[in-house]
């Protein structure tokens, strides 16, 4: 363990690298099925441990996004098993890649209103007070809809360089 420092993994995990990463994390920020809440659920039985999670929408509705579709988004949740290895969080979401910081408003102010709605019914939405959402580009605008997790890898690392594609 490492005191007073807590891991948070951000990214579609694969099913597959589940196990690993409820092993080393506190927190998994982008679970969108089923399937892996189930996964998680036993492994964390297994390894008598409480993780937190945030469910992934994807509420820019691109393709090249991960996350439940937010016409599916509440069915989605009001169908999560009782887990009591797992804290459902919260919602995280990753916003519109425009370049235009106002025109991910609009996702995060759903993203703010799902989670009030699914935090007021209570009993496996007890802790629901998470919101993941905003990065360096569009953090103000996140903030001002209530998240209360930014990611600013690029303002703490720089831009990515991305290898040329051969």
């Amino acid at each position: 363990k490492r005191p007073g420092v807590r891991c948070h993994v951000i990214g579609p995990v694969q099913s597959n690298k589940l196990r690993h990463a409820a092993t080393v994390a506190d927190c998994i920020h982008s679970v969108a099925d089923v399937k892996s809440v189930l996964k998680l659920e036993r492994i964390c039985g297994e390894l008598d441990k409480t993780l937190d999670i945030l469910f992934q929408v994807n509420t820019s509705e691109e393709d090249t996004k991960s996350g439940v579709s937010m016409a599916e988004a509440e069915q989605f949740l009001l169908s999560l098993p009782e887990a009591p290895h797992l804290r459902y969080r919260g919602l995280m979401t990753i916003g519109k890649n425009t370049g235009v910081a106002e025109d991910s408003r609009e996702g995060f102010a759903f993203l703010r209103h799902l989670r009030d709605k699914m935090l007021a019914r209570g009993g496996v939405f007890q802790d629901f007070t998470e919101l993941s959402m905003g990065m360096t580009g569009d953090l103000e605008v996140a903030i001002e809809e209530g998240a209360t997790m930014i990611r600013v890898g690029t303002a703490l690392f720089g831009e990515r360089v991305y290898p040329p594609k051969i």
